[in-house]
């Protein structure tokens, strides 16, 4: 909904910036914040917490720059003080018009993770690299389609209240960037989110014509998310969506969003490898009727009616 960008004001650039409540600025630079929707308010950066030993970098690899295009957030990684990678975030705050009182919005007190599947991580020779998420053929890259629709859904939920924070990062065994925000962030207790949800997209390689969302929960997923899951599998119903809920382990996961005890869920939006699920998820009007089918889903979750 709006974008930050950097103007330079020194020739000599560090090495290192360090990120505000991650919201982030390079050394000597100036943002200059462009808001798309009249009256609306950029993200709050909170100068009290700023994490003194995680530092932001400037991608410089020109594939992985040129796949980014104009997303933001996408254009820098963060790393700590040791040189392991960390998952990209950004802490944000309601979106308030002047005349609206921020406390009468529906999901006002809210914080919700919402993390866009696959991002970032370092590979053993020090290169940063992209875990891109499953194979597409050709067309845009599930990271960059789970940023996308990461978005639609975050503006979302700003407008009605929540604090989001959005999270991304790679997400294996052995580099999994998410899980270790997720364990911080309950461990030295700096948020008590509400919820978490994961968002992906699906492929299947041997099989064409199978298609439909998922949404999942773990395999001992407490009962509050069991009931999201399944507000979310209704309103896609109601929306005419194919879609199947479930348990599984959803591996490296498993045990971060358990920790926080609150509904946590893993939503596939289709496969990619069916003609009929590739055209939904590359078609923006279905991605937006998605975020819509979502948002429902939290308000209903929270006992907001339409």
């Amino acid at each position: 909904m709006f974008g930050i960008s950097f103007n330079a004001q020194s020739e000599k650039t560090e090495k290192y910036t360090q990120s505000a409540q991650h919201i982030v600025l390079p050394n000597n630079a100036s943002a200059q914040i462009n808001i798309k929707i009249f009256d609306f308010q950029p993200p709050i950066i909170d100068f009290s917490r700023i994490d003194k030993h995680i530092f932001t970098k400037v991608v410089e690899d020109e594939k992985i720059l040129k796949a980014v295009g104009d997303r933001e957030y996408l254009k820098t990684y963060r790393e700590d003080q040791d040189g392991n990678i960390r998952a990209n975030r950004v802490d944000f705050e309601p979106i308030v018009g002047r005349l609206v009182d921020v406390k009468s919005l529906p999901l006002y007190g809210k914080t919700i993770i919402v993390n866009a599947g696959h991002g970032y991580y370092k590979e053993e020779n020090g290169e940063i690299a992209v875990d891109t998420g499953t194979k597409t053929n050709g067309k845009a890259p599930e990271w960059i389609v789970n940023y996308d629709n990461s978005m639609l859904l975050i503006n979302r939920l700003r407008e009605l209240g929540a604090k989001v924070i959005y999270i991304q990062g790679a997400m294996r065994e052995q580099h999994n960037t998410v899980k270790i925000e997720l364990e911080e962030m309950k461990e030295f207790g700096k948020i008590n989110p509400d919820m978490f949800i994961s968002l992906h997209i699906n492929s299947l390689s041997d099989n064409t014509t199978h298609h439909g969302s998922e949404v999942f929960t773990t395999a001992i997923s407490n009962d509050s998310s069991k009931t999201f899951r399944e507000n979310i599998k209704s309103n896609l119903q109601k929306n005419g969506y194919k879609v199947a809920s479930k348990s599984r382990d959803l591996g490296a996961l498993n045990s971060s969003i358990e920790n926080f005890d609150i509904p946590s869920v893993l939503f596939e939006y289709d496969f990619i490898s069916s003609p009929v699920g590739r055209e939904k998820v590359y078609n923006p009007d279905e991605r937006e009727k998605y975020a819509d089918v979502l948002t429902k889903s939290i308000l209903s979750y929270f006992g907001v009616e339409e």
